[in-house]
């Protein structure tokens, strides 16, 4: 493997409808994606920029099923307590329309 690549492709029903930040451009929503060999499912936060998350909000709803090609992101932060926590997320590049109805 001469060249790697932070990539993800996931396939899923949004949480919820994504919320939009308009001063950074930027669309959230947490993803819910099953797995079908242990019947349990895992829930990821992604956030869309730009374009992107124009078309997130435009397009994306509650229980339609999407595909999401992205790449993660991790950043670290300090709670009041100064205990440090991880948190990981989804950067979308594109994403898909699979259900167009509800």
């Amino acid at each position: 493997m001469s060249t790697m690549r932070n990539s993800v492709l996931l396939i899923g029903k949004p949480k919820f409808n994504p919320i939009m930040n308009s001063e950074e451009h930027k669309a959230s929503f947490k993803l819910v994606v099953p797995d079908g060999s242990t019947g349990c499912s895992y829930t990821f936060d992604c956030v869309a920029m730009d374009k992107v998350a124009q078309k997130v909000v435009q397009q994306v709803k509650e229980g339609r099923r999407v595909a999401i090609d992205g790449s993660l992101r991790n950043y670290d932060y300090s709670d009041p307590t100064g205990y440090t926590h991880t948190h990981t997320e989804i950067v979308v590049c594109d994403i898909f329309l699979i259900d167009m109805k509800g």
